[in-house]
């Protein structure tokens, strides 16, 4: 599996991808950090609202204040001024200020990934490796029978690994589209498993083919 080995600082003079390129980012959610949820915009304030826990609050915040902060820069705009528009099972896409830029975000406990792009949609996925007690009846209703059968020789963290390979695989693969777990997407979207930290799994798809991994621009956000 691909190792992510560092995460760099974003340069002072951030540009957009080139069409074809992949950044990805990484954003720590265990930062105090109250300065990224000053820009989230009504609905998603609302939506932090609506949320059972602070911890689970504070996280959301974060995550959605940071993606703001970062295509902020990449368009020269102040975070709060960006406005998107959503799919019907609400991904994002920023509809003001018309642009090509394309981005999607995944965040699991304390750790978020973006991946940004230009013109072509990208879909992100990452989960923590542990051990799920409905794993195997997941994969009998989302996975095909060749990975079924793959699965049912390997337990424990074999398992498990294997088993967060497949289906961050699937979900970044229908985020590309917008899509749901249980939709088929486009025979032209492919997705590839990276590590971005130990203990972690996660995927990264795109229309066509992703970029091999060295030429992966990877940075980490640091607020």
């Amino acid at each position: 599996m691909i190792r992510i080995p560092a995460w760099n600082p974003p340069p002072e003079a951030l540009s957009p991808p080139a069409p074809g390129q992949l950044h990805l980012w990484l954003i720590d959610l265990t930062s105090e950090a109250e300065g990224p949820g000053d820009h989230l915009s009504d609905d998603e304030q609302a939506r932090a609202a609506r949320m059972l826990s602070d911890e689970d609050r504070r996280r959301f915040r974060l995550a959605r204040g940071a993606m703001r902060m970062i295509l902020g820069s990449y368009l020269g705009l102040h975070p709060a001024s960006l406005k998107f528009k959503y799919g019907s099972l609400g991904k994002p896409e920023i509809q003001t200020p018309a642009t090509d830029l394309q981005f999607n975000l995944s965040h699991s406990g304390d750790l978020a990934l973006l991946a940004v792009t230009c013109e072509s949609p990208a879909g992100i996925d990452l989960e923590p490796v542990r051990a799920r007690s409905n794993a195997r009846g997941i994969a009998e209703k989302v996975f095909s029978g060749d990975v079924r059968e793959y699965l049912s020789k390997l337990e424990g963290t074999e398992f498990e690994t294997a088993f967060l390979q497949q289906w961050t695989l699937i979900e970044a693969r229908v985020k590309v589209e917008g899509k749901g777990v249980f939709s088929q997407p486009g025979e032209d979207i492919r997705a590839v498993n990276f590590q971005p930290r130990s203990g972690w799994i996660a995927a990264v798809g795109m229309r066509g083919k992703p970029p091999k991994a060295e030429e992966w621009l990877t940075l980490k956000f640091s607020g």
